[in-house]
């Protein structure tokens, strides 16, 4: 992790957009490599009731905040429907991508508070808000 935190910072491109402006080469190779961390930590984050994905996700987000998604199980189960963070990041790209070109604004921009710093932080809450009201 301590190599991609560096390649963030190194890489030239605006940190709160960083998964969304790189290259698809470059984007499918970090994702896959988020991947295979996200695996490698599902033994720590694992308990009795838990799988382990919302620990592994957290962890994640709060290391690399421009690329990972913090997860809760409703969203895990209702909103994503799947256990792999891969797939996760692929659909966050692709809906903020679809979003920004329809409107012709980026999703980042929104908050003029500037408290959400990542699009994953702002893509959190729209994901929040898509969860079944229990």
């Amino acid at each position: 992790m301590k190599e991609i935190n560096n390649s963030v910072r190194k890489s030239g491109l605006p940190r709160d957009r960083y998964i969304l402006e790189l290259g698809e080469r470059e984007r499918e190779e970090l994702i896959a490599e988020i991947w295979l961390i996200t695996k490698k930590l599902l033994p720590f984050t694992m308990g009795k009731t838990s799988y382990g994905l919302v620990g592994a996700s957290k962890i994640l987000f709060s290391v690399l905040p421009e690329i990972a998604l913090p997860i809760d199980n409703a969203q895990w189960l209702h909103v994503f429907k799947t256990v792999d963070f891969g797939d996760v990041l692929h659909h966050m790209v692709f809906d903020v991508k679809q979003w920004e070109r329809i409107t012709g604004k980026q999703l980042n921009d929104l908050d003029h508070s500037k408290r959400l710093t990542t699009l994953p932080s702002v893509y959190n809450v729209m994901a929040m808000l898509a969860r079944p009201k229990i």
